[in-house]
């Protein structure tokens, strides 16, 4: 019995210690992030007047309807994406009149497994009248009968897109979202990926619209300031055609997303778009390396030869020094390889034209390599002090450096622009008066003077008035 007890204990310990697997490992990570993926399921996304082909389609023309959750499935959710990582939690909703699950929210996203689900997932969803076609009929009850009721209408007979409920639904999610550091469960940012072929087309509700977006909007300001809570909305084409470019103003939710919530907007033409420009798009507005300040920038003269010391085998070159202050807000560390220099003159003041005084002329332009480890903000310290110098003669006058930081794999930081006064050349001291060398002279003149005088008064020399 003990033997048996013994093992029961072990049993469990390795039970226990399986289930907490999970979330030792969301614990170790602390750059977890939400993802939140609304995709609009309109009556519009199934109209065949915006079919195209896809990369995905075969050469089929299919709805943006089918080409979005082809997308989805082979591109944003597929292995490689930067949108939905390994590991991320992702919800998947789908929204019209209402808001409705599109599939299970996942709490560790596994592209390799869930890609694929998640489009079979979405397909049994979004094809109401299970004729395996996203058609018309699927969206507008009165085409077809359904053999289930469309889940994201609140009302069958009230077709209209809905923006309000997405709203209500985005901030309960950010309730929900712990968003502090210091627990396994918090994450690092919640992102949210709208989708959508048109705008707020429910007229019953244009008040209530408004109403919710500065809501978020006030509930979310700081984490958006943060950047730790990112809204990104793409209007889905389908080549040059799409509701999207055909709907009211009073409808568009673009300018309300992008002043209230901070939203990067692009539009997504399905004919074209694959995982590789999705990416691109990401990584151009992923957190990288930045300069928080640069300079002074001075310039230093090369120091003057010692007096008497042989003349340099070449001459000598002046040297740029400016200090830097780098800042880390990834969550993870980055590798900072350059600093990309461009110095410009500016003319003198008061020379030429109005024109001429604004005028630049390029001076200098290199890379100055780093190679420079810099903690994420989660790490000991995500900040880098380092003095840029390199040598360059420069005449005087007034200058300009704009320097950029790069980050390996993601590029170029905003640039950061100092200035830069160069002086006259120092000038060679005039050499001192040698004391001892006059005095030396002096005495020798005294002792040859001396010499003359005693030499011209000796008997049988030679004096003034003798024969």
């Amino acid at each position: 019995m003990p033997r048996l007890s013994k093992l029961v204990h072990v049993l469990a310990a390795m039970v226990v210690l399986w289930g907490l697997a999970p979330a030792l490992a969301r614990a170790a990570d602390p750059c977890r992030r939400a993802v939140v993926i609304y995709l609009d399921v309109s009556g519009s996304m199934y109209e065949q007047k915006y079919m195209s082909e896809s990369p995905w389609s075969g050469g089929r023309q299919i709805t943006l309807m089918e080409n979005t959750v082809r997308f989805l499935e082979n591109s944003l959710l597929a292995p490689g994406s930067l949108a939905v990582r390994p590991g991320d939690h992702l919800i998947l909703r789908g929204f019209y009149g209402k808001v409705a699950p599109l599939g299970p929210a996942l709490s560790a996203f596994n592209p390799e497994q869930d890609a694929a689900r998640l489009g079979k997932d979405m397909d049994k969803r979004l094809d109401f009248n299970q004729n395996q076609k996203y058609d018309l009929g699927d969206a507008k009850p009165e085409l077809h009968k359904f053999r289930f009721n469309n889940i994201f209408l609140e009302d069958q007979k009230v077709l209209a897109t809905d923006f309000a409920g997405v709203l209500q639904d985005m901030m309960q999610i950010y309730r929900s979202t712990p968003l502090e550091p210091g627990t396994e469960q918090a994450f690092d940012k919640l992102i949210f990926i709208v989708l959508t072929d048109g705008g707020h087309e429910n007229d019953k509700t244009q008040d209530l619209y408004k109403t919710r977006v500065q809501e978020a909007a006030a509930l979310m300001k700081e984490k958006i300031a943060q950047g730790r809570v990112q809204v990104h909305l793409f209007g889905v084409v389908a080549a040059t055609r799409g509701a999207f470019r055909e709907m009211e103003k009073r409808q568009d939710v673009t300018p309300d997303f992008l002043e209230h919530l901070g939203a990067r907007f692009t539009q997504l033409d399905m004919s074209y778009v694959k995982q590789e420009w999705f990416n691109a798009y990401l990584v151009g507005l992923a957190e990288r390396i930045e300069m928080d300040e640069v300079g002074p920038a001075r310039y230093q003269y090369p120091p003057l030869p010692a007096p008497g010391s042989p003349p340099p085998a070449a001459p000598a070159v002046g040297k740029i020094v400016v200090p830097l202050k780098l800042t880390n807000r990834a969550c993870r560390p980055l590798e900072l390889s350059e600093v990309q220099c461009l110095l410009l003159k500016l003319p003198d003041p008061g020379e030429g034209s109005p024109a001429a005084k604004e005028a630049k002329s390029t001076q200098d332009k290199r890379s100055y390599a780093m190679s420079k480890i810099v903690e994420g903000r989660y790490g000991k310290s995500n900040l880098l002090n380092e003095d840029l110098s390199y040598d360059l003669p420069l005449k005087p006058g007034r200058y300009q450096l704009e320097l950029t930081a790069v980050s390996k794999g993601l590029g170029q930081a905003p640039k950061k622009v100092v200035d830069l006064t160069v002086g006259e050349p120092p000038q060679p001291p005039e050499e001192p008066v040698n004391i001892l060398r006059i005095l030396l002279v002096l005495v020798l003149l005294g002792g040859g003077a001396v010499f003359m005088v005693h030499h011209l008064r000796k008997p049988g020399g030679k004096g003034p008035g003798k024969a």
